[in-house]
């Protein structure tokens, strides 16, 4: 059966290469496609000479290399690109000094593929329509995750899993159901494109709904609330910044969300908020370090960790980036990308990081400033840009199946915008 299923990948693969070299946007959308198929297989590994590998790690090699080639078949030293690939290869370049280096590498090239996706996108999407692409490909993604997991609930596929607090998660074929809320929640402002501007509306709007419940099915804390920081952040931005008001959409969609909350909890009246209420007793016996799966305890000694347990020159330059399970107590990582970013490759590394997102938001926010037309695009580019860093302060950076969807949505406005104001030189907006 494993060797079906590594064949099947390889194909896919292989016509993932041959769409990049037809069509670059395309590459981009198959992704929304391929990816989650293929990440259901994350348990089939591949032993490789020093280390084990999976097939998703396997296929997320190809697009990789492939974004790469993208970006260096159209040279430009905009200032994303320039930041993205100083970050990258200084992020791999800490393998020298590493008391892992084959994890680093592997470590330095998840992180790469995500990050690159959004100079690769800002080259290859130039118009409305291949924006509106990207929505109706996003609709295809929930559908995918929601199906497997619709199959692992009627035990004919994928598995379920024993949360904490007596909740049981079906999951599909996925590794857990952290990655696949951060889907469903960034999934949604690329729907709401297509709601927002009556493009299918009807169909765009059940999309919603369906990424909502999922995402409240998941019981993940974090990606729910980053989902409605976000949202509220989007209102925020639109009341400020352009013209549209509370209409007919707008409260068809509050209701919509409201509805889905509601079965929800009717049906999972036992599990709804359990999660929340052995988080406050824990809170209660001061056993603060317990929070959110351990989390707490593992930024605290992290953070102690770079404070006190590493030298000057370690802590300017790092000790080797993708390392932080080594030296964890819990043996994990310090489910948190800045803090991992910042152990691993020092203050050089986090300082490009920084850069890295400071330059996406600050460009999408003075398209939405400057622009007169379509700000709604660059409104849900901001969206999702927030909740990406909302989510980068919960999990590793390394989460390639959580961070490619923000990653292709931000470049892809970016670009559109580059493209369309290049063909009007009387506006001085520069992206």
């Amino acid at each position: 059966m494993n060797i079906i299923i590594l064949l099947l990948v390889s194909l896919i693969a292989l016509l993932t290469v041959v769409v990049f070299f037809i069509s670059r946007k395309y590459f981009l959308y198959s992704l929304f496609i391929t990816y989650p198929v293929i990440a259901q297989a994350v348990r089939i590994t591949i032993d490789l000479p020093g280390f084990t590998s999976n097939v998703s790690m396997f296929y997320g090699f190809v697009v990789f290399l492939l974004t790469l080639t993208g970006i260096f078949l159209y040279p430009s030293f905009d200032d994303i690109t320039v930041v993205t690939l100083l970050f990258f290869f200084y992020c791999l370049s800490t393998f020298t000094f590493s008391s892992s280096p084959l994890l680093t590498i592997k470590e330095s090239l998840k992180i790469g593929t995500w990050m690159l996706l959004v100079p690769f996108a800002m080259r290859h999407i130039k118009t409305e329509d291949d924006v509106f692409m990207l929505s109706n490909f996003s609709l295809f993604m929930v559908l995918v995750v929601s199906f497997s997991i619709l199959l692992s609930k009627l035990g004919l596929f994928g598995r379920m899993i024993g949360y904490n607090a007596g909740v049981t998660v079906a999951i599909g074929g996925y590794y857990n159901q952290s990655g696949i809320a951060d889907i469903f929640a960034l999934c949604i402002p690329l729907l709401l494109l297509n709601v927002f501007y009556k493009k299918r509306q009807i169909l765009f709007t059940i999309g919603v709904g369906i990424s909502f419940l999922c995402l409240l099915l998941t019981y993940v804390r974090g990606s729910l609330v980053a989902f409605i920081l976000g949202f509220f952040y989007l209102f925020y931005i639109l009341f400020r910044y352009t013209n549209v008001r509370i209409s007919f959409h707008f409260i068809v969609l509050f209701a919509i969300v409201s509805m889905t909350f509601g079965v929800f909890y009717m049906t999972n009246k036992d599990t709804a908020f359990s999660r929340w209420k052995v988080e406050a007793e824990l809170y209660k016996e001061n056993k603060i370090e317990k929070l959110g799966s351990g989390r707490i305890g593992d930024i605290e000694f992290c953070t102690n960790y770079y404070l006190h347990q590493m030298d000057f020159l370690k802590k300017i330059f790092g000790d080797g980036f993708g390392t932080t399970g080594l030296i964890s107590k819990s043996g994990k990582i310090s489910h948190n990308a800045f803090l991992q970013v910042l152990l691993g490759c020092g203050i050089v590394g986090i300082s490009l990081f920084l850069m890295y997102l400071a330059l996406i938001y600050f460009k999408l926010k003075a398209l939405i400033m400057n622009i007169k037309e379509k700000k709604i695009f660059a409104a849900l580019g901001l969206m999702v840009t927030v909740m990406l860093i909302l989510l980068l302060s919960r999990e590793g950076a390394t989460e390639f199946f959580s961070f490619y969807v923000p990653s292709i949505y931000s470049g892809s406005i970016i670009g559109f915008y580059k493209h369309s104001l290049s063909k009007k030189p009387s506006k001085k907006v520069r992206v």
